[in-house]
């Protein structure tokens, strides 16, 4: 298992490709928020069996997960384990489709794969 750790920003969010598009087990995080109010949301995508980069906006995440402004840790006892290249984006709400951008800052994200 890996950490591969990413800082978020408060600029137009952007799908980032994990493990450089190798299939990946995810494991869990640890997550920092410096939103003044309410979550952001981490939003998770695997490739499956497609080469088709999903977009940001329009394809539905796999798995969301709020990181509220306490921040979180979220180990899991067995990975998630799906075919494909993983992607990951960080946007203001939970809506599937949204892709808004943060609004007062944004955090460390640590992921754990394999």
């Amino acid at each position: 298992m890996f950490p591969y750790t990413f800082v978020s920003t408060t600029t137009t969010p952007a799908l980032v490709q994990l493990k450089g598009g190798q299939n990946c087990d995810f494991w869990g995080l640890i997550a920092t928020s410096m939103e003044a109010a309410g979550a952001m949301f981490v939003k998770l995508w695997w490739g499956g069996n497609t080469t088709a980069t999903p977009v940001l906006g329009t394809t539905l995440p796999d798995l969301t997960i709020s990181v509220p402004t306490t921040g979180l840790v979220q180990p899991l006892d067995w990975a998630l384990v799906h075919s494909g290249p993983l992607w990951f984006a960080v946007t203001k709400n939970n809506v599937g489709t949204d892709a808004t951008a943060l609004v007062t800052g944004g955090g460390v994200i640590t992921f754990f794969l394999e």
